[in-house]
């Protein structure tokens, strides 16, 4: 389908780019085949560099592109440059206070969080979520969504009660805005518990995976990257507890998870 494309509209058409940019996400995000995404991010992204009708969001999707393939080969600053970038091209093309900008932040928050480095990565979640919330309201999707990334990062700096509170505002939100059987409401249910596993809230995690697993059996087989998500919390949790046989009991049901598109 690709080469018929190129050929009906030609290489340096921003048909053909598209087309590019969707084979090389199946790429990097399925197969896994960075090699050949970063290629086909590549050509898609000089088409769009040269063609301003093609507009902002067709660019960046191809540098977000290019960024993941940098960061899972291991080349963390151009990953950072990349992902950098996008945030200037959305805030110079749309403005500073752009939904659009607030994405490309969040993208770079969980970026530096994945890092390691912690402060920078609060720093530009609190600047997402701000944007989030004069632009789109203080409770919707996006904003529940970031919230528990906050938390989270909170967590890992270890401050721990400011990341307890953060998480029951952002469960609250997730469900009041999506419904109590949402599968980002186990995703949710199931960071807020590894919150609890670390400060030894034992019982408190365990029900709150049981929540979030009563959530995701219903929808997923145990493949889907949320289910994994909870049956790992599951284990992580029993092993803490000094309770080995329920910890292997959920070790059985580990698998191998792909990326996704």
């Amino acid at each position: 389908a690709l080469a018929l494309r190129v050929e009906s509209a030609g290489p340096n058409a921003i048909t053909t780019a598209e087309a590019k940019a969707y084979l090389a996400d199946f790429l990097d995000r399925v197969r896994m085949d960075y090699t050949g995404a970063e290629r086909l991010y590549r050509e898609s992204s000089a088409v769009y560099r040269a063609s301003p009708e093609a507009g902002v969001n067709r660019l960046t999707h191809t540098l977000d592109g290019l960024a993941s393939v940098a960061e899972a080969l291991g080349r963390r600053g151009e990953a950072g440059s990349l992902l950098r970038e996008i945030v200037d091209l959305q805030r110079e093309r749309l403005g500073p206070r752009h939904p659009s900008v607030a994405g490309a932040l969040g993208g770079l928050a969980g970026f530096l969080g994945r890092q390691g480095r912690l402060e920078e990565s609060e720093v530009v979640r609190r600047q997402h979520i701000a944007i989030l919330r004069e632009t789109m309201g203080p409770e919707h999707h996006g904003m529940a969504v970031a919230l528990v990334a906050l938390a989270g990062l909170l967590g890992d700096r270890a401050r721990y009660a400011e990341a307890d509170s953060v998480f029951k505002v952002a469960i609250a939100m997730r469900e009041r805005v999506s419904g109590p059987r949402h599968a980002l409401l186990a995703v949710a249910l199931a960071d807020y518990a590894t919150l609890l596993t670390k400060r030894r809230r034992f019982a408190e995690a365990e029900a709150a995976l049981a929540r979030a697993l009563d959530i995701v059996e219903r929808q997923y087989p145990d493949e889907h990257a949320d289910a994994q998500k909870v049956i790992r919390g599951f284990a992580a949790l029993y092993e803490k507890w000094d309770r080995p046989e329920d910890a292997a009991r959920y070790r059985a049901r580990f698998r191998t998870v792909g990326r996704g598109l």
